[in-house]
């Protein structure tokens, strides 16, 4: 786009508010069909609001629709932006998806690596991919409008996502004894997608949905697989059917860490038959929860059962649960005790307050007051009450707790641990991929496109994730931040002259930044 600001035109205009901003469009004519309905004519993108000055930031079509004058641009003709660019390409050969990319798609391969380097900073609107593509030098080729990418989407073939799949999960990149398996949801408005049901929704949206599921390397912060079905489908219903295709797609061994939204017997039972090892947290709410803490607490916990982190002790003990022989790691936390204390300590004063107001109004006392008070209720609703102390010593001593179950015959405590807490990164992942890449709705209206569209999302989050972990791992970067670190990548520009180009020398941020991502301009 040209960055030169222009009063709003005095024309209807339509916003479309996004990740990377709020578009603005022309909206189209207005006429009667044959059958004497309202139509309205596409409407058309003119460029990007300034949201610091309200005015607008012009596109080609802003100058065509208006009759304006282009402005002169303060860039030499020669002289163009080409850090960035280069920076995701040479992400994608060291990582071998451009090779995996040539190799199934040929020369439209490139055009995935730049929608996914697109994506990254600016989320899976496509309407600015054009523009964007011709201020980056992209190939004329690959310069294609939204309506001419929607149709690229619906022509990218699952059975050429399944080899993606099958090549990039079995690359050198991943190593990791465990890996982390999630489901977030997708929501649209769109009526045209089959897939898209009413379903449990994440993020509490009363909208039709789709679902995602992600396998992660724990180790390499990488996604390595992912799927998307039916909306109304409970995850732990369709959990063995996405098993079955992870060992179909994946060449080595797979064990699984996944949260406690995976815990019935049916799931253990099937991962123990096909051969899976799992890690996973035991639901607080179980009975069988409170037993092993009780069992824990009964024997004590002794010097000899701290972890490395002197706050933390465990024990270790075996158990069958839904006919299964497993490790429990009951794990005692003392700073998860001191938070879960002062909480429950106000918690308790509440419902005492509660109890006050119900013996000041007689009204008649919820069953979830009756927990840790000894509450008698006359039939005139005379109420008295006191705490029941022991009730009050049994919950504190069950405060603090985490137990991790696993069908793995040698992991300790320790180890344990140190895996489910990482089981986190795939949270950060529904977190990139929703906020970062603007995927927390689904912008397209057929189920074809959806295969597309999130496929290349899929490799905008490889790219993503790669980036962030390598920028925060390392010193001279971990304070900079993905956003800052792309600006500052997009200052680098290359002059491209009669004999040669010739890249401008570089600042010590842009040096850092690529030093902390290993590539060399």
């Amino acid at each position: 786009m040209i960055k030169q600001l222009y009063p709003l035109p005095d024309v209807g205009l339509r916003k479309q508010k996004t990740k990377s901003g709020i578009y603005l469009y022309k909206r189209g004519k207005c006429y009667r069909d044959e059958n004497k309905k309202v139509k309205r004519t596409n409407d058309t993108l003119i460029g990007k609001l300034d949201e610091e000055t309200g005015f607008l930031i012009p596109n080609k079509n802003y100058f065509v629709i208006f009759d304006k004058p282009m402005p002169k641009t303060h860039k030499l003709s020669n002289e163009y932006s080409t850090g960035y660019v280069s920076c995701y390409m040479n992400i994608f050969r060291q990582l071998g998806i451009s090779d995996i990319l040539l190799n199934i798609f040929g020369d439209e391969g490139e055009l995935i690596s730049h929608l996914a380097g697109y994506m990254v900073p600016e989320g899976n609107v496509m309407e600015g991919f054009k523009d964007w593509a011709q201020d980056h030098r992209i190939p004329e080729r690959f310069q294609k409008n939204s309506q001419r990418l929607s149709e690229f989407f619906e022509g990218i073939m699952p059975v050429d996502i399944e080899e993606f799949k099958n090549k990039w999960s079995n690359s050198k990149c991943f190593n990791s004894a465990f890996y982390a398996y999630d489901v977030t949801s997708i929501s649209s408005y769109s009526e045209n997608i089959d897939e898209l049901e009413l379903g449990y929704n994440r993020d509490k949206e009363l909208l039709r949905q789709i679902n995602l599921s992600v396998l992660l390397d724990r180790n390499v912060h990488l996604p390595l697989l992912y799927d998307w079905y039916s909306g109304s489908l409970n995850d732990k219903t369709y959990l063995p059917y996405a098993i079955e295709m992870m060992q179909d797609t994946i060449d080595k061994k797979i064990s699984l860490v996944m949260d406690q939204g995976f815990h019935r017997s049916e799931t253990f039972k099937d991962l123990e038959r096909r051969g899976i090892e799992f890690l996973t947290l035991l639901p607080s709410n179980l009975k069988t929860y409170d037993d092993l803490i009780d069992k824990c607490n009964a024997i004590g916990f002794k010097h000899v059962d701290r972890l490395s982190n002197p706050q933390k002790r465990a024990k270790t003990l075996d158990i069958t649960l839904q006919g299964l022989k497993l490790k429990a790691h009951v794990i005692k936390d003392q700073d998860l005790f001191n938070q879960q204390l002062v909480s429950f300590y106000n918690d308790l004063d509440r419902k005492e307050q509660e109890l006050k107001l119900l013996q000041k109004t007689k009204k008649l006392v919820r069953p979830g007051l009756t927990a840790l008070f000894n509450v008698t209720q006359s039939k005139d609703l005379d109420l008295a009450y006191e705490p029941n102390n022991e009730a009050i010593d049994l919950a504190i001593s069950r405060l603090g707790f985490i137990v991790l179950i696993t069908n793995h015959p040698s992991l300790d405590a320790e180890t344990a641990l140190h895996v489910y807490r990482k089981k986190g990164l795939i949270e950060k992942a529904f977190d990139n991929l929703k906020n970062g890449l603007d995927f927390s709705r689904l912008r397209v209206h057929s189920g074809d496109r959806v295969e597309g569209k999130l496929f290349i999302g899929f490799i905008a989050l490889i790219l993503r994730m790669h980036m962030i972990h390598c920028l925060s791992s390392h010193e001279l970067t971990k304070n900079i931040g993905l956003k800052r670190s792309i600006k500052e990548l997009k200052k680098i520009n290359t002059y491209k002259g009669k004999l040669r180009s010739t890249t401008a020398p570089l600042t010590k941020m842009q040096k850092n930044i690529l030093t902390a991502l290993n590539i060399t301009l």
